[in-house]
């Protein structure tokens, strides 16, 4: 009996350790397996809330700009707006009237498309929603909305609004610009490479 009892402790002491260290494994890539699903679940609902957002930028937003140009606003036309690659300066190019302040006032897009703008912008800013996606969607028509309302946006920006909306604008404008001067890059070396290198002409007495 006190044999066989020292065969098992013998047995058990052999085995513990590898065991153990089977156990630790196995947990370890068990761990593993449930972080890359987190991660892959993540990305999909990230891609999914870009798609429901770039939706409502078509079927909200889009419907909403338009209906503020149809109205032919005044007042934004009174403004110079320029932008730098975190601020914006925008200087007065003409008396604005009472009649357009109370026109602007009266507007019955503005304030519904400034403010599904800003409630767009948070899903990207946050990270909630792909923001590659939405760039690559709706990026250039983003940006040409914010420029169209930034004497509006800007001041209420001052005061400390549309924070998420103007994030995104020089997150998604450099971005255009940067892409812009890359084309242009290219255009011009297809130019110069085009030209060739030209007539070479050696000094008299030089050529071998």
């Amino acid at each position: 009996m006190e044999l066989t009892k020292n065969i098992l402790e013998i047995i058990y002491y052999l085995t513990a350790g590898p065991l153990l260290v089977y156990i630790a494994i196995k947990g370890l890539k068990q761990i593993k397996v449930a972080k890359e699903n987190s991660r892959t679940n993540n990305k999909r609902e990230a891609f999914k809330s870009a798609a429901e957002q770039c939706g409502v930028f078509a079927d909200k937003i889009v419907p909403l700009a338009q209906g503020l140009r149809n109205e032919k606003q005044t007042f934004f036309e009174k403004f110079d707006v320029s932008f730098t690659e975190k601020g914006f300066k925008i200087k007065p190019k003409g008396e604005i009237t009472e009649e357009e302040i109370e026109n602007l006032n009266k507007s019955s897009y503005l304030t519904d498309l400034t403010n599904a703008l800003e409630g767009f912008s948070v899903y990207f800013i946050s990270g909630v929603a792909a923001e590659k996606v939405g760039y690559i969607t709706t990026g250039k028509g983003y940006c040409e909305v914010i420029k169209m309302l930034m004497p509006v946006i800007g001041l209420e920006f001052k005061k400390g609004h549309y924070k998420n909306l103007m994030l995104l604008f020089f997150e998604w404008n450099n971005r255009l610009e940067k892409e812009k001067l890359e084309l242009e890059k290219k255009e011009i070396e297809k130019k110069l490479n085009n030209k060739g290198e030209g007539l070479q002409i050696n000094p008299i007495g030089t050529k071998k």
